[in-house]
């Protein structure tokens, strides 16, 4: 857990990870994680865009195509927290809705501020 944080990363289970072993390789495997960290990075970390305004359809279509296409990522990987979040916010910009896009965007940021998504030792 971070200074900050309320809760520590989400981590994959022992389970999933032996699951996952077993079909490729652990560096294989931890890069999957970090690609699926830097894709979180890209919609609510620091460097990301904001939210689109309500007369930016398209960028609303791409927000929720990121949203989607991360949290099948996360839920493959054993993170449904993450995953649902991701859910959250791909529907939330179906929607084109600017308050609930935000509560989900908050709560990928603390995700990430706590280190997450993260491997477990190998």
């Amino acid at each position: 857990m971070t200074a900050g944080s309320q809760q520590p990363p989400e981590a994959m289970d022992a389970a999933r990870l032996s699951d996952l072993l077993c079909v490729m390789a652990p560096d294989r495997l931890g890069a999957h994680v970090a690609g699926l960290r830097a894709a979180l990075q890209g919609i609510a970390g620091p460097g990301a865009p904001p939210l689109p305004r309500a007369t930016e359809p398209t960028a609303w279509t791409g927000l929720a195509r990121r949203a989607h296409a991360a949290a099948g990522h996360a839920l493959l990987l054993g993170f449904p927290g993450i995953g649902g979040r991701l859910n959250a916010l791909e529907g939330a910009a179906k929607r084109q809705d600017p308050e609930a896009a935000a509560v989900a965007l908050a709560a990928l940021r603390e995700e990430l501020a706590a280190g997450g998504p993260r491997l477990p030792p190998i």
